[in-house]
């Protein structure tokens, strides 16, 4: 889905998509190295989902990495 190695926001905040939505975006950027960015009102948002949808799991781990990475991820 991200195969792009330009893409540095993705703001996907206030929709209704589900934990496992979350985790597939968040394995897909981390798999396919987007760049995102280091600025706080930037990177890829995916936070304020109705319900709440955090992270699980390999979710987690692929947050984790990206955000290792120096970029900016915001979940619920």
């Amino acid at each position: 889905m991200f195969n792009n190695n330009k893409l540095k926001t993705f703001l996907a905040r206030t929709n209704n998509f589900s934990t496992s939505d979350i985790n597939n975006f968040l394995i897909d950027l981390d798999s396919n190295g987007a760049p995102g960015s280091n600025q706080a009102h930037l990177g890829f948002q995916f936070h304020s989902q109705n319900p709440a949808a955090p992270p699980s799991g390999s979710g987690i781990t692929a947050k984790n990495n990206i955000i290792s990475s120096g970029k900016v991820v915001t979940t619920d």
